[in-house]
């Protein structure tokens, strides 16, 4: 490998470093810490890589003195760790960690290594095995390489061990316009940077697939080397958030990083920046300058899936490509938007032989579409789009979006997961006042059977509130709206809840409320021990809606499926494979409209499906909730027949509904 940094670059270093002193300013952070204040994360929760070519002296290690005096360094990958320190090095670490002008000031530790042995010892090219485990959470490479003969094997374990160790990596084009260097510029996963200046490497990718667009971003500083390292850092601010705030944890994944990166990226700077629908990124200035300001916002606003409601205006998600991957959302009126998007994923390798030194490499053709919308979630006409045959990124910048309702359309083969991130910005609002949250109304306790649905739900104010609810003090995973629903109970779900409703000017948390869980009866009450629950070999009705609403959904054992039939005359019948004395029966009523309840009914038994004997008539039945079970207990079993017919009438209206009917007998 060639060490990419000239001596002529070396000198100036401390030049180049302090002429740094606005880089938070230009990037965003510096707006971000007058709003946050301590709130941000620091890094303390990260471990990083630093890899580097070697300098005149054989070193490749930074020196811990100064801002970098706090910083523990480790080299765990060297055959023979250098005894010295790289200025270069030492500089490249001052813009990731440096504890006053970093943006990372507390960084946990710094893992050190030479290109060499990074090729060798850890992502193993050319070796019979793979990569070895990344233990970090991010890599910088500053550092332009090239090793000929495996520069292949090098591009395809460092995809691999991104995509399967979930570790996001910045690397550094070149300090010329030429042609974009072998390593590592021409890696899928990665995230390449340039400068703001535009001396940086042009042309695309030569590489693993020619003509795929780079840098991906550029950054403020003079040279490349440092660019790389504030690019890292501001993915490490979003790594830290991710890792400390659990409903945040999808967004570790490095496509969901790039993707926020990039789509916080601003283009203001760069009158002449371009993209087409084919071309995803200018080729110059990718998707333009860093900003941690847009960055870190899209990522508090929360993960959105993709579904069938309103987000808000910034965003972000780790799916999967189907037919549904839709983000629906609105401009409000009287507001234009600078919009940006940026969709990534990865591409799929798989080793061809046991030497890792061949792979099968497959990228899914994935497109993006920003489209017109309506209320009723249609999509309308395209408004922009982004769909590079190429690329592993697509991107859509829209500087002044009107106002109304659109949809983000993921469109390719179903089942490849993506990061995506948007950022709308409005034209008529400044720097926002942040509200602190305040709520208004509390979670209420709830007590339901096994088996039945629970829900827990809190109304707050203040500006874009995030919730998190939490069982016994402990978060739930993905329970991150201002309701929290549990579909069907069980005992296990029984205990204390709450929510923690926050934004960037505080927090407040709700009260401590219950959810009990009665135990299903296994039997209905004053039944003999022999008695069991009898399985019908087949049923049918007057009448259903559907296979959604249909007589199968009566004998699932499930509250929240329903059997509803279009009559307030009705009857239900099942048949069974072997005659049965009847000893008692169970209605559930279902999820809404007690009038739709059966109120009076008639059971009757037959043994051909002709003559039919009544067993017994009720009249004037209610249910007092819903998803209630109701046990009927005969006066005296019945004879044995095949089959038990309820002719059954509602309590009003059009419509008879029930969730469950059970029958019980020998």
């Amino acid at each position: 490998m060639k060490y990419r940094t000239s001596l002529a670059t070396v000198i100036t270093l401390a030049l180049a470093f302090s002429a740094q002193a606005d880089v938070k300013s230009d990037i965003g952070y510096t707006q971000l810490q007058q709003e946050f204040g301590a709130a941000l994360p620091d890094g303390s929760n990260l471990t990083a890589l630093q890899v580097e070519g070697y300098d005149s002296s054989g070193n490749y290690k930074p020196s811990a003195t100064g801002g970098l005096a706090y910083l523990k360094v480790t080299d765990k990958i060297e055959y023979t760790p250098s005894l010295g320190c790289s200025s270069h090095a030492t500089a490249v670490a001052n813009f990731l960690a440096n504890s006053t002008t970093s943006l990372l000031p507390r960084l946990s530790e710094l893992q050190v290594a030479s290109c060499s042995m990074y090729s060798g010892l850890s992502i193993r090219a050319g070796f019979f095995v793979g990569p070895t485990p990344a233990t970090w959470d991010l890599e910088n490479h500053s550092y332009e390489a090239s090793t000929t003969v495996m520069d292949l094997n090098n591009l395809q374990l460092m995809d691999y061990r991104i995509n399967r160790d979930r570790v996001t990596v910045c690397v550094a084009l070149a300090n010329d316009t030429g042609p974009v260097p072998p390593l590592w510029g021409n890696a899928y996963h990665v995230i390449t940077v340039g400068t703001a200046t535009g001396r940086h490497s042009r042309g695309g990718t030569n590489r693993d697939g020619s003509g795929r667009m780079k840098p991906d971003i550029v950054g403020t500083a003079t040279y490349c080397s440092y660019t790389t390292p504030i690019v890292a850092s501001a993915a490490g601010v979003l790594i830290s958030e991710a890792k400390r705030t659990a409903a945040l944890a999808a967004a570790k994944d490095p496509r969901t990083i790039k993707a926020l990166i990039m789509a916080g990226a601003t283009k203001e700077q760069f009158p002449a920046w371009s993209q087409t629908p084919s071309r995803p990124l200018d080729p110059i200035y990718g998707a333009g300058r860093v900003n941690i300001n847009n960055s870190y916002r899209m990522l508090i606003a929360g993960q959105q899936p993709a579904t069938t409601a309103w987000r808000s205006l910034k965003g972000w998600d780790l799916g999967t490509s189907n037919a549904n991957a839709v983000y629906y959302f609105e401009v409000p009126a009287g507001q234009t938007l600078k919009f940006s998007t940026v969709l990534t994923w990865h591409r799929v390798l798989t080793a061809t032989n046991t030497r890792w030194v061949n792979f099968a490499s497959t990228l899914a053709d994935l497109n993006l579409r920003l489209r017109n919308s309506t209320s009723s979630f249609s999509l309308g006409t395209v408004v922009a789009e982004s769909t590079s045959a190429l690329d592993n990124v697509e991107h859509i910048y829209v500087p002044a979006l009107p106002a109304g309702r659109y949809a983000l359309e993921v469109s390719g083969p179903a089942g490849t997961t993506y990061g995506i991130a948007w950022n709308g910005i409005s034209s008529t609002v400044g720097t926002p006042t942040v509200v602190a949250p305040a709520i208004t109304t509390q979670p209420v306790a709830r007590s339901v059977t096994e088996g039945q649905p629970a829900t827990f739900s809190v109304t707050a104010t203040g500006t874009t509130p995030r919730y998190q609810w939490a069982k016994g003090g402990t978060a739930i995973a993905g329970a991150t709206a201002a309701s929290y629903t549990i579909a069907a109970t069980t005992a296990a779900n029984a205990g204390s809840y709450s929510v923690t409703v926050s934004n960037a000017a505080g927090n407040v948390s709700s009260v401590t409320v219950a959810l009990t869980v009665a135990a299903l009866p296994a039997l209905p009450p004053a039944l003999p021990p022999s008695t069991a629950e009898l399985t019908p070999s087949n049923y049918s009705a007057r009448g259903q809606n559907g296979t959604k609403e249909g007589t199968a959904n009566l004998f699932d054992h499930l509250t929240t499926t329903k059997w509803l039939d279009f009559s307030a005359t009705t009857w239900v019948q099942v048949n069974f494979a072997t005659a049965h004395a009847l000893v008692a029966y169970s209605l559930v009523s279902a999820n809404d409209y007690p009038l739709r309840d059966p109120a009076s009914w008639t059971l009757s038994g037959s043994n051909d499906g002709v003559t039919w004997t009544v067993i017994e008539t009720r009249s004037g039945q209610t249910f007092a909730s819903r998803f209630l079970l109701r046990d009927f207990v005969l006066a005296q079993p019945s004879a044995a027949y095949l089959q038990f017919r309820f002719d059954m009438k509602a309590k009003s209206g059009a419509i008879t509904q029930l969730s469950g009917v059970e029958f019980w007998g020998r």
